[in-house]
């Protein structure tokens, strides 16, 4: 059996489980969360587990911050949200936890959340600091006549190689799973699919992109009224030169806010499709589209909160992803892409007013929305 919680996760990757007892945050050792941060109060504040969410109490001199605004007393929050205290943030993520398992308090790793290095002063503080500086100069007496007869003696009874050859070279590292990917090379597998929608009887534009090799999918409030649209799409010469072909307007559902289109000429598309049920808050996505007209731009984020669309004013979506990468007037309908290039949503609109606040349609409804479509084309 498993249990879903709540979790506090740092800009760092360390992770904090809180529970129905709550955590407390401070610079005070005795805190759950010790941060080594002038601007943080001792006993800064107390994070609660209360239903469907989290409620921060802060009790300190220098505030706290939720979604970049300062607070006072007590404030609700959520998954996808941030918090920030002194010069640290966290996100709130849900974790599924097997039943019976101890919390991480019992042991707890999130000592270790501290945005700088911890104070080397401490090690030497106290009885056990004592201990410690004995054994550190233990250490050296035995360490420093060794190595000052490995400098005089280099060969000293060490085994030789042939010119050139290293001995004991570590092996070359093994990239990161986690290192940031090249995302010029997954641009320019995701540009040639990307398309500039033309709507020349609403006089607008917007992005769409290859469903298949005969459909575009892009947002129902591009094309309007629109019966028929033209799609503009990079040259198969590689030269950044721009082909235009005409398309008519298969379906489109305004409450869905998805359109597909079916073009007169069909294109080779090479994307591939992902699911919302492996996006993850903390992930890195790139949106592509047309921003006031600038055609194929690439701007990049993180996941900031995957929501119910009635969440964000759009009931008729199941799953709205909430991402901090730019879009402006034009990217509706353009791609969102994971890491690893896949397509995980339809960028559709930004919060008027609000910076970093962009959502994308996630694109399990829409690839079965689609299909049906042209299926009874």
């Amino acid at each position: 059996m498993s249990q879903t919680h709540f979790a506090l996760r740092s800009s760092t990757g360390k992770m904090c489980q809180v529970d129905a007892a709550g955590i407390t945050i401070g610079r005070d050792v005795q805190n759950d969360i010790v941060l080594e941060d002038p601007a943080v109060s001792r006993s800064h504040a107390r994070v609660t587990r209360e239903h469907d969410g989290l409620v921060i109490y802060d009790a300190s001199t220098n505030g706290t911050l939720v979604n970049g605004r300062r607070i006072t007393g007590a404030a609700r929050f959520g998954v996808g949200d941030e918090l920030q205290i002194g010069a640290c943030r966290f996100f709130v993520e849900r974790v599924v936890l097997s039943t019976g398992l101890p919390w991480s308090r019992e042991a707890p790793p999130q000592r270790a959340l501290s945005n700088r290095a911890y104070s080397k002063a401490r090690l030497f503080e106290g009885p056990v600091g004592v201990v410690r500086a004995a054994a550190l100069a233990l250490v050296l007496v035995i360490a420093v006549p060794v190595l000052l007869t490995a400098i005089s003696h280099p060969n000293g009874g060490a085994q030789t190689s042939a010119p050139g050859t290293v001995i004991g070279a570590p092996p070359p590292a093994a990239a990161s799973p986690n290192a940031s990917p090249d995302w010029a090379n997954v641009f320019s597998k995701i540009a040639p699919n990307v398309v500039v929608v033309q709507n020349a009887t609403d006089h607008t534009s917007g992005t769409g992109f290859y469903f298949d090799s005969n459909h575009v999918l892009t947002n129902a409030h591009v094309v309007g009224s629109a019966k028929s649209v033209k799609v503009a799409q990079l040259s198969a010469s590689g030269t950044g030169a721009t082909e235009t072909q005409s398309a008519t307007v298969l379906a489109r559902d305004a409450q869905l806010d998805l359109a597909v289109l079916t073009l007169s000429q069909p294109a080779s598309p090479t994307l591939v499709l992902g699911s919302v049920s492996d996006v993850r808050v903390g992930d890195e996505v790139m949106a592509v589209g047309e921003p006031q007209g600038l055609a194929w731009t690439a701007t990049f984020g993180r996941v900031s909160a995957v929501r119910p669309g009635i969440d964000v004013g759009h009931p008729g979506v199941n799953t709205v992803i909430q991402f901090d990468a730019a879009v402006n007037p034009g990217n509706s309908g353009g791609p969102l892409v994971t890491r690893d290039g896949r397509i995980i949503g339809l960028v559709t609109f930004g919060r008027s007013g609000s910076e970093g606040l962009s959502f994308a349609i996630g694109g399990d409804q829409m690839w079965t929305r689609a299909r049906n479509w042209i299926a009874s084309a």
